[in-house]
């Protein structure tokens, strides 16, 4: 950053040969030079800004009573607390749809359509008898997830698991990098579990699950979240 004292500088504001001139302190005027851009651009930035670019303009191109809908959902949607206590707008709800939309497609689901409208909670596909259990295995500590369809679809399941954490951490919001897990189509009634191996002992692992349905415009259940310490043995 420069100092200047000459009286041509002494009023001016604004930018110059690439640097900001603005007026200090004590009158002085100060010539700074401007920030260089750090915005990158590799491929999945990219994408990822373009997805949520073409979510914004969607939402934007959505009636108002479709809007209102969005939004009254968002108050009313299933949460499990404490993992998913914070309150959320129904814009977001439906640019974090799309975006779930997109990365079902670019994985080859099959998905026909993004639902504009948002669930019907009397409607909604429904996962019980959610909970996850250690146990050792031959080459280590692991983690059994059990689930069940209780809707009347056929879904797929999935799930991420975060990295390991301290065994006295109770919350834990993100983000989920490791060990995505996509379950073949489950009907009806089926009861469902999947296991992560290879963990390290003594440690608390979460789990983030929910569901979507097999064909047919996009719809999905709500995150549901486990807690498990794997064993030391």
């Amino acid at each position: 950053m420069a100092k200047t004292k000459s009286l041509f500088f002494s009023t001016a504001a604004g930018s110059i040969g690439g640097s900001n001139l603005f007026q200090g302190a004590h009158g002085r005027t100060l010539l700074r030079r401007k920030p260089l851009s750090v915005k990158s651009s590799t491929n999945k930035q990219t994408a990822l800004r373009s997805a949520f670019s073409g979510a914004v303009q969607l939402w934007n191109d959505l009636s108002i009573a479709d809007r209102d809908g969005w939004d009254h959902y968002a108050t009313i949607r299933p949460s499990i607390p404490p993992f998913s206590s914070t309150p959320i707008t129904g814009r977001m709800l439906f640019i974090r749809n799309y975006t779930i939309y997109l990365w079902l497609k670019a994985n080859g689901k099959s998905v026909a359509g993004l639902q504009t409208q948002p669930p019907n909670p009397k409607t909604r596909l429904a996962l019980t008898d959610i909970r996850s259990e250690p146990y050792t295995r031959a080459d280590g500590e692991a983690v059994r997830t059990f689930v069940t369809n209780s809707s009347n679809r056929t879904i797929f399941f999935y799930a991420q698991m975060s990295s390991w954490k301290s065994p006295t951490k109770n919350y834990f919001k993100g983000p989920y990098l490791t060990s995505t897990l996509i379950a073949f189509p489950q009907s009806p009634g089926s009861a469902f579990n999947f296991d992560y191996r290879r963990l390290v002992p003594g440690s608390a692992y979460f789990i983030r699950m929910r569901a979507f349905n097999h064909g047919g415009p996009l719809h999905l259940t709500p995150e549901y979240f486990t807690r498990s310490i794997t064993l030391n043995s």
